[in-house]
């Protein structure tokens, strides 16, 4: 009989060496290239404030309705200087807080009773079917009256 010998190789890779996937390497990229996406996206910002400044110096809509970009930086610097736009921001933070608060003082009691309730009205279904003797439905109704 003869016997079988294995040979114990060392395993560096996952992958064995007689299936790894061989692929050619990319071809060289210039700087163009390999900055293309950040480039393409800086100029389409700077396109669009253009655009925006030009349009909003030229009049064509009015400054309430349509500010150029100027007018909004001159506006801003104005409201910091003031301390006006501390005060607002505090008003607004203010009433978001009170909101919110109201909304959860309301909502989480309402939201708990309903779940109750639907809960009772999948309990008050599964009895009904139980009476009908329909044990498939009763069945369905228990599941989703225990919240399955």
């Amino acid at each position: 009989m003869a016997e079988r010998v294995e040979e114990a190789l060392p395993i560096t890779t996952r992958v064995p060496h007689e299936t790894a996937v061989r692929t050619t390497p990319l071809p060289h990229q210039n700087w163009f290239q390999k900055h293309e996406a950040l480039i393409i996206g800086t100029a389409a910002v700077v396109i669009f404030f253009a655009v925006w400044q030009a349009v909003g110096s030229a009049r064509i809509v009015s400054r309430l309705f349509l500010p150029s970009p100027t007018d909004v930086i001159e506006a801003f610097t104005e409201l910091v200087k003031d301390g006006e736009l501390a005060q607002d921001l505090g008003y607004s933070g203010a009433e978001f807080g009170i909101g919110y608060l109201l909304a959860a003082v309301i909502a989480i009691p309402l939201g708990l009773q309903d779940a109750r309730l639907h809960r009772n009205a999948w309990r008050a279904l599964a009895e009904l079917a139980e009476q009908r003797e329909d044990t498939q439905s009763a069945a369905i109704a228990w599941k989703r009256a225990a919240g399955e």
